[in-house]
């Protein structure tokens, strides 16, 4: 039985579902909950009690505030924060310019711990996404592929005839009235 690109993505899919995530979504939301913790920690008390009762929060000047993490020899992070206005020009200058330098070390830990680990999973998928396109046939494949990864890669069914966006399409015809 032959295999498709379409396949072979499935595979990959199947297989990325099961390594770290690596988008960047967790990590971004991780690196925002600290600044706002820390931003809120440096509003002034009277101000803070505001914050804290949530009746009261959205009366609260709250800014997108830019944080750069630029380590020499790390990959670039940018992300938008939005925070409550701690120092009227941070949000120009970017709030890293505010920040402790062992606070901005934490967070470069975090971001430089992240790439690495979306380095090597990255490089992972890349070998097996090399390893599948040698593949035409499913024989070939499961003849290359280790048995630990063979879970991933079920035998196609050669019975199927439509692929799964033809029948959603006939599904959603039928669904509008077309006779089938």
């Amino acid at each position: 039985m032959r295999i498709t690109k379409a396949y072979r993505e499935a595979v990959i899919a199947a297989v990325r579902k099961d390594m770290p995530e690596t988008s960047g979504a967790k990590l971004n939301a991780e690196i925002e909950k600290d600044v706002l913790n820390w931003a809120v920690s440096k509003l002034p008390e009277k101000v803070r009690e505001i914050y804290d009762d949530k009746r009261l929060r959205p009366f609260l000047r709250f800014e997108s505030h830019r944080l750069t993490l630029d380590k020499e020899g790390a990959e670039k992070f940018t992300l938008w924060i939005n925070a409550p206005m701690i120092d009227r020009n941070s949000h120009h200058r970017g709030i890293e310019s505010v920040m402790a330098k062992s606070d901005l070390d934490r967070l470069q830990k975090k971001v430089t711990a992240f790439f690495e680990v979306k380095a090597k999973v990255d490089d992972a998928i890349g070998t097996l996404e090399a390893m599948l396109a040698g593949c035409s046939s499913y024989k070939a494949l499961k003849a290359i592929l280790p048995a630990e990864l063979l879970k991933y890669a079920p035998e196609p069914d050669s019975e199927k005839k439509n692929l799964p966006a033809t029948r959603q399409v006939i599904n959603s015809l039928t669904a509008a009235g077309w006779p089938a």
